[in-house]
């Protein structure tokens, strides 16, 4: 492992709990779980949806340990999104989630080279490589050899495990309006490495229709609002870092314009369509963002041609989450992880996540320990697209560690 240090802590301290504890860790190699692997990245069977055969195989995999895997029915205003799975069983325990987001299956272009990743997984030594196997499928096997071996030894657990398995926001958005989330939730699309999630910005898209009078081009009416919305992001660039606990650009605010396009409608009415994207943090808050990019537009609109029309919209917003960092749940899954991969006892660095996530809806819900981990390295698959066998198990082991019960860290 990269990362070459002791474990700093012992998390079970009865000896009970401690020996079958031990006792778990070197069965890990031996629960099939490369089989279970290879049927989560290998492409399906000829005439099988790539995203049926995924669902079928996770069934396939955890119903054996007594998890009844389900849909989520979808919000009425909900259209074309990807299923949201949702595992559970039998626990009577303080509830802890298991969430692994999906990457939707990939649209391939006529004309796209050919991937540089094999589509199948292959081994190498103690190296294994293949489609979405570092974002979190790798990440799936390592869970199910966790608690299939926790299983075999008669592993007590401190929490009863739910399974999330989504494509899109829209599925924890989904888990959480209908009330499918609670007590703690531990995230497996990050880094493997001594690294604390600080938690993301939040994300806003606006879309604004610039109608423009006969005589005038498109783009020519919607100079003023362009250049009334490259001000605001000069302004908003300056702002100071949005996250506690975490610096760098990934957590400065920020306007970027994402389109910019000219429309005809059916009444024959030329329009300029802009679409921006504004990332804030929770200081700012959505309706604050909101009103203050349509204040500015609504003011650059005195500014343009006389006859021109200005409407906004609101498209999708995921809301900024800020994971409480010093909770109980948070310290252990850090000692977790030094038991599992070897870290020292230096404190775990902060990292935030360059894009908008979806755990916001998470926290929104009450779910305010929210704890990530994963198998991705910085850079991701493009600085190296392999994970070590090693990796997967010292995963699952941290996994152990975190959900064993013992009376030696707080609840």
């Amino acid at each position: 492992m990269p990362w070459e240090a002791h474990p700093a802590s012992i998390l079970v301290e009865d000896d009970i709990g401690l020996d079958r504890l031990s006792l778990a860790m070197p069965l890990l190699g031996a629960t099939g779980w490369m089989d279970g692997l290879g049927r989560l990245v290998n492409p399906p069977p000829p005439g099988q949806e790539a995203g049926a055969a995924l669902q079928d195989t996770l069934r396939d995999l955890f119903a054996p340990l007594g998890f009844g895997l389900r849909r989520l029915a979808p919000q009425p205003w909900e259209d074309g999104v990807s299923p949201a799975l949702l595992g559970t069983r039998e626990g009577g325990r303080p509830t802890c989630i298991l969430h692994f987001p999906l990457d939707p299956p990939p649209q391939a272009e006529p004309e796209s080279p050919p991937p540089t990743t094999p589509q199948r997984l292959t081994r190498q030594g103690h190296r294994l490589s293949g489609p979405g196997l570092l974002a979190v499928k790798g990440a799936i096997a390592a869970a199910w050899a966790a608690l299939r071996v926790a299983d075999a030894v008669g592993l007590p657990l401190r929490y009863a495990p739910v399974l999330l398995f989504t494509a899109d926001a829209a599925g924890l958005r989904r888990a959480a309006l209908q009330g499918e989330l609670a007590g703690h939730l531990i995230s497996f699309g990050g880094v493997a490495g001594p690294r604390r999630w600080a938690g993301s910005l939040g994300e806003m898209e606006m879309e604004i229709r610039i109608v423009a009078p006969p005589g005038l081009s498109p783009a020519a009416a919607a100079l003023p609002v362009l250049d009334a919305l490259m001000t605001l992001r000069g302004e908003i660039a300056l702002r100071p870092a949005a996250l506690p606990g975490a610096s760098g650009a990934a957590v400065r605010p920020r306007l970027s314009v994402l389109s910019v396009r000219a429309v005809q409608d059916a009444a024959g009415e030329a329009a300029c369509l802009l679409r921006v994207l504004r990332r804030f943090g929770p200081q700012e808050g959505e309706v604050a963002v909101e009103q203050e990019l349509r204040a500015v537009v609504l003011a650059a609109g005195a500014a343009a041609p006389r006859g021109c029309a200005i409407s906004l919209s609101r498209g999708p917003l995921l809301p900024p989450v800020v994971p409480e960092a010093e909770g109980p749940q948070a310290r252990r899954w850090e000692d977790a992880l030094r038991w599992g991969f070897g870290f020292g006892a230096e404190p775990f660095r902060c990292y935030a996540s360059a894009q908008a996530s979806a755990l916001g809806f998470a926290q929104q819900a009450g779910v305010q320990e929210i704890l990530q981990a994963g198998l991705c390295q910085p850079g991701g698959e493009e600085a190296r697209p392999w994970i070590e066998i090693e990796a997967v198990e010292a995963l699952a082991r941290s996994l152990l560690a975190h959900m064993a019960e013992g009376p030696g860290l707080p609840v």
